[in-house]
């Protein structure tokens, strides 16, 4: 992004700004190192993982149009509804809150994710358990794609 796209970025998503920023300065970083530095494997590990929490999220943002609400009503249309759009736009806060801050750790976490990540695990173990849930298995590998931790 250039610094144009990236002050358009932060009006619409403060998170993958910060994120883009984070970045920059990690680049500038690894391009300062010399040859003889040793790797710090936990944190490479760790980049890696974001960086794939990331694709997910970056994915979801291109996609997220399709999961705008209609005007109108349609009868023969698979569009989706509100649960649906509620489910997308909370996924996507929680992959940003997950690439900023590297973790699921509810300090400081909004309520409204807390309530969320609990409403996830719990429709997931129902799931497990052969009893009706919301969740699916369309939900289950988008979450598993931003390592969502299902057994807390």
């Amino acid at each position: 992004f250039s610094n144009k796209g990236l002050e358009s970025i932060q009006k619409n998503n403060p998170f993958l700004a910060e994120w883009v920023t984070m970045q920059r300065r990690e680049l500038q970083q690894w391009e300062g190192m010399g040859e003889n530095d040793e790797d710090d494997e936990n944190g490479i590990r760790h980049r890696l993982h974001l960086m794939k929490v990331t694709k997910s999220f970056l994915s979801f943002i291109s996609n997220k149009d399709r999961a705008q609400p209609l005007t109108t009503k349609h009868t023969n249309c698979s569009c989706p509804n509100k649960d649906e759009i509620y489910w997308e736009r909370q996924y996507g806060q929680l992959a940003a809150w997950y690439i900023k801050y590297g973790t699921y750790s509810s300090k400081g976490m909004p309520s409204k994710m807390k309530k969320f990540i609990s409403r996830q695990q719990e429709q997931y173990r129902l799931l497990n358990d052969g009893v009706d849930s919301e969740m699916t298995v369309e939900r289950v590998e988008k979450l598993d794609e931003i390592f969502f931790p299902f057994d807390k």
